[in-house]
């Protein structure tokens, strides 16, 4: 067979040897940083169960104690918080509220989801009536309680201590236009002053996040707060991995060669060894 003009003789090449690139240096590295710090992770871990398996009765009283220690925190926190409800549920000392600027706004954001949230709630606690002529048939609004909005007081008060009060009430059109602007003492009389009060304590106990029955029971929040959380489940998770530590039997830490050597275990060695060179020395 002829061979065409195109055609070239076959030529032998050989195979380059693949060079070490840096990828693979990268990721040779990397790869041994990996397995030092798995040993570091396996070191630590041997170590854990070395310390719960010496010290278990210790760590859980620890546990136990300081979970106890939070609840009694906790219980009287609640107290507190109840106590300071109800001392200053209706504190009309501007001085003690937070007050900005966006508050003295007519119709701002605290006043308009104080409206479609508590307003029903707000009528229901006066029996659908206005607060001062207790009249049902003469139209119902909104208006601001003790501080109002000309001094920059919403339908819900912040105080400085964190705490909301509310500062809402329900009043007709006749007699929310008769009290306008001025002081509540002025406007009010005694006794309703007195009813007033003693729903604008329910009230600020709801805002507070309280669940009031129909009874008319009261019962405060329980505040928790989250580092008490944190702390108490930290607690809860270390007693239950040491005890699952302690009731699994890990077979290469039987026996004392495996104790934790501790300043006062040595000392009391070097004590016993002394002993019995002693007594080898008198025999």
């Amino acid at each position: 067979m002829g061979r065409g003009m195109g055609w070239k003789s076959p030529r032998k090449y050989r195979r380059r040897k693949k060079s070490f690139s840096i990828k693979d240096t990268i990721t040779t590295i990397i790869g041994i940083f990996l397995l030092y710090v798995l040993s570091l992770i396996i070191k630590a871990l041997k170590f854990t169960i070395l310390v719960i398996n010496t010290y278990y009765f210790y760590i859980l009283t620890a546990c136990i104690l300081i979970t106890i220690l939070l609840i009694a925190k906790l219980i009287l926190k609640h107290k507190q918080y109840k106590k300071l409800i109800k001392d200053h549920h209706f504190d009309d000392n501007i001085q003690n509220y937070i007050i900005k600027d966006s508050d003295f706004k007519r119709e701002n954001r605290i006043d308009r989801n104080y409206r479609k949230k508590y307003k029903l709630t707000l009528l229901n606690t006066y029996d659908n009536k206005c607060a001062n002529c207790e009249r049902s048939d003469n139209g119902f609004d909104l208006d601001h309680f003790f501080i109002p909005k000309s001094s920059g007081g919403n339908f819900i008060l912040k105080r400085q201590d964190g705490t909301l009060i509310n500062n809402a009430i329900p009043l007709c059109e006749t007699c929310n236009r008769s009290k306008s602007n001025q002081y509540h003492r002025n406007f009010f009389s005694e006794r309703k002053l007195k009813s007033i009060i003693k729903n604008n304590y329910k009230l600020s106990m709801l805002l507070n996040g309280a669940n009031i029955k129909d009874s008319g029971e009261i019962t405060p929040p329980v505040i928790i707060p989250t580092n008490y959380v944190a702390i108490f489940l930290i607690c809860l998770s270390i007693s239950v991995i040491s005890t699952m530590i302690k009731s699994y039997q890990f077979p290469i830490y039987k026996g004392n060669k495996h104790k934790i050597s501790t300043p006062v275990s040595k000392g009391l060695k070097k004590a016993k060894d002394k002993k019995l060179m002693k007594n080898k020395k008198k025999n």
